[in-house]
């Protein structure tokens, strides 16, 4: 018990930030890109900035724009990054930090993001490690927590929490809409209002342009849906493929509705997904579809929390994306992704009586590993391509990682029972 005090004594403060200021409304900061043009955001002003400049037609195009600190828009009223007109077209990173106090008032395209927009099917710009947390959006026509129009674009690892949504047509918690998107490890918490069409707690409508490309995969939607059309749990509708994801809504109204989809079109398609029926047990999982015939079931909430669902839910993946929250209670004991056990510095196995630690991430030199009640026989660091990079087979708590280029990798952890995976990010 004493080693692990030390450990999260260590943690929090190698992980300390600085309140930032909160935003005036007002300030506008220029940002200096650096020599290969990509933008390092380390204040609210700086975020309007980046706004301001797309908006006027500086679409970032396969720029990247890095956030260093916690940034506060203080409930001023924000204007979304891009527009139809002038869509944003860049990188965006959120390295772990937190965007909070978000309100914007408009009439379409709306969120912290309004318009944006990748090269095409093929290429697609991502948006990665951001956190959105108290969030007051209200528009009309494509209405999201992060995004209210995305095409051609990559999220992973984000998540938008507390707060309200609310628009008439496409509307989501996370996106309002998305068309060959692509969005995997993210999470909504917040309360969804659709007054006329298509409203759903992760993404309000969900379509692809070219078959086969768009994917949302291991995420999850917690928060009420309300409002008039067609509503559901996770999505309103779907009109793409959705694979191991979950939702749990106490409350959903609408004129066709589904607890995890309002309707789904012929070429929608679901693999391996769930939603809790112990809030609303008279609804369906799909509006307009049987459930099981494709593959989406009901779960009580009890069931949801417990370890065989997170088998479920990681299916076949070669990596493993959920855990149980035995924090306890990130979740209020639902299913958690991995990161999120990461990122609060403690992540314990659904398997095993373990703790497991990474520290940083991200990372630019070292890497720490402390655990406990694990019999670890190898050690390995792999790229988004499933290439070693590092093999350990001794000498596990500190990794020289200073030789591996910027980017994404996953650490793979070899012992007696099984092999745990958790993804870091190499500054």
């Amino acid at each position: 018990m004493k080693k692990i005090i030390t450990f999260l004594v260590v943690f929090l403060i190698s992980h300390l930030t600085f309140a930032q200021t909160p935003w005036d409304g007002v300030t506008i900061t220029p940002v200096t890109p650096d020599a290969k043009w990509n933008y390092t955001v380390t204040s609210a002003a700086e975020l309007a900035w980046i706004a301001q400049e797309c908006n006027n037609g500086n679409n970032f195009n396969a720029r990247l724009i890095l956030i260093t600190d916690d940034i506060d828009l203080n409930n001023k009223p924000w204007t979304p990054i891009g527009r139809k007109d002038a869509p944003f077209k860049g990188t965006f990173e959120g390295n772990w930090k937190i965007i909070k106090n978000i309100n914007v008032v408009d009439t379409d395209y709306v969120g912290l993001f309004g318009y944006i927009e990748g090269r095409d099917y093929k290429t697609l710009y991502e948006i990665s490690n951001l956190f959105v947390e108290n969030v007051n959006i209200t528009g009309q026509n494509y209405v999201g927590g992060i995004v209210g129009f995305a095409k051609y674009y990559v999220f992973d690892s984000c998540y938008v929490s507390t707060g309200t949504v609310e628009g008439n047509n496409n509307v989501g918690g996370f996106v309002g809409y998305a068309a060959t998107s692509a969005i995997k490890d993210c999470y909504a918490k917040v309360s969804v209002t659709a007054n006329e069409n298509y409203g759903g707690g992760f993404i309000g409508l969900y379509d692809t342009n070219e078959s086969g490309v768009a994917l949302i995969s291991y995420c999850y939607a917690r928060g009420n849906v309300s409002g008039n059309g067609i509503n559901g749990g996770f999505v309103g509708y779907n009109n793409s493929k959705i694979r191991s994801a979950y939702t749990v809504t106490t409350g959903i109204t609408g004129d066709t509705l589904g607890l995890f989809c309002g309707f789904s079109s012929s070429i929608g398609a679901f693999i391996n997904c769930y939603f809790c029926n112990s809030y609303n047990p008279s609804a369906t999982g799909i509006g307009n579809l049987d459930d099981a015939a494709n593959d989406v079931y009901g779960v009580a909430s009890a069931g949801l929390k417990q370890i065989n669902q997170i088998s479920n839910l990681n299916g076949s993946d070669a990596y493993v994306h959920w855990e149980r929250d035995l924090q306890p209670f990130i979740n209020d004991g639902f299913p958690i992704h991995i990161w999120q056990g990461d990122y609060l510095g403690v992540s314990i196995s659904s398997y095993n009586n373990f703790t497991l630690s990474i520290f940083p991430n991200p990372v630019k030199n070292t890497l720490n590993i402390k655990f406990e009640n694990i019999n670890l026989l190898k050690l390995e660091i792999v790229d988004l391509l499933g290439k070693p990079v590092i093999t350990k087979q001794a000498d596990f708590e500190l990794i020289d990682v200073n030789s591996l280029k910027s980017g994404i990798y996953f650490l793979k952890l070899y012992t007696d029972k099984e092999t745990i995976t958790k993804k870091f990010i190499k500054q």
